[in-house]
């Protein structure tokens, strides 16, 4: 388990209290409550984030190293798939230290913590991520891969999610004014995320995920560059051992030692 699981496992407990009516105030309640709405949100983003370094290194192979004129304009975008990756790659480890380190630091239960914690995905890293979708876009469609339509779309319904998420968190009152709400104003945003937004966010996430890694598993390239590098003579790297190992060498070459 790393330090990231760890912090939010002090969520987890504070649910439990919480369920279990364990010395929590009425007015701290709606902290806890708030809070257990921000964490997935935090922790999808940075999946989420790393999904979009997996393409970005995707497409930085299948760049094509020439040039378009006598000038020597080169027409290849893998350094700048592979920078954006990079700084994708330093922005999600800035989120799970900065969650991990705010988690450890403070009362959980405390009325400025959900505030704290929902502005850790600010309006920098937003346009980031809306800027890297944009470019991948491009990406997409001058390469004019295969599967560029349906992945396309699929990245759509996951920045759309991601958007929508983030413009209602930020439209919920936090800090004290929270503690103005009623129950039944508190329950109807508590619903809205837990029944709607959060759970089809997260499908989107997943179906993402699933699309992502169906299409590396088939890429002759990649799969070329993991048998020169590794060795490794494995018939079929689609499925079992042979696919745990080849996603655990891009996960190397991507990520790299990325633990926090």
């Amino acid at each position: 388990m790393n330090q990231t699981e760890s912090s939010a496992g002090k969520v987890l407990s504070l649910q439990t209290k919480l369920f279990l009516n364990d010395g929590i105030s009425e007015n701290n309640k709606k902290n806890v409550i708030l809070l257990n709405q921000i964490v997935p949100f935090i922790l999808n983003t940075s999946h989420y984030m790393t999904d979009l370094m997996y393409v970005l290194y995707y497409l930085a192979q299948k760049q094509d190293d020439t040039f378009s004129n006598a000038n020597g304009t080169c027409t290849s975008h893998r350094e700048e798939l592979l920078a954006l990756k990079n700084d994708i790659c330093e922005r999600v480890y800035d989120l799970r230290t900065g969650f991990r380190l705010l988690l450890d630091s403070c009362e959980l239960d405390h009325f400025e913590t959900p505030g704290k914690c929902r502005h850790l995905i600010d309006k920098v890293l937003v346009i980031s991520i809306y800027g890297v979708n944009r470019f991948i876009f491009q990406e997409l469609n001058r390469l004019n891969v295969d599967f560029k339509e349906e992945f396309t779309l699929q990245m759509q319904n996951c920045l759309l999610g991601f958007v929508n998420l983030y413009k209602f968190l930020n439209k919920i009152p936090m800090n004290k004014q929270e503690s103005q709400m009623n129950d039944l104003q508190m329950n109807v945003l508590v619903s809205v995320l837990q029944k709607e937004l959060l759970p089809i966010w997260k499908f989107q996430l997943d179906l993402f995920n699933c699309k992502l890694f169906n299409e590396i598993s088939k890429d002759k390239d990649l799969i070329n560059m993991y048998r020169e590098a590794t060795n490794d003579c494995a018939v079929d790297v689609n499925k079992g051992e042979p696919f745990i190992r080849y996603v655990n060498w891009l996960k190397d070459q991507i990520i790299g030692e990325m633990t926090v």
